[in-house]
């Protein structure tokens, strides 16, 4: 499982549409909570990858686009 977190222009995108359609795979949401503060909207979900799916790069994609990961169990 991964949490990552975003903010900003961030949180108005979809992040976890765009990760499916980049690696073909479906990813589930097994937490999450969307919050603004003031003007800035922050967005933190717990997901989990297919057993198939290469973490590493699903990480370097993450981060490639300002949205931090934080690597949780087994990491799928």
């Amino acid at each position: 499982m991964l949490d990552i977190i975003y903010s900003g222009a961030q949180a108005n995108e979809p992040v976890l549409s765009g990760l499916s359609r980049h690696f073909d795979m479906d990813v589930n949401v097994m937490a999450g909570s969307v919050e603004q503060m003031g003007e800035h909207q922050f967005a933190r979900l717990r997901i989990q990858l297919p057993a198939s799916a290469n973490t590493e790069e699903v990480v370097a994609y993450l981060e490639s686009i300002d949205v931090a990961v934080a690597l949780k169990g087994s990491g799928k």
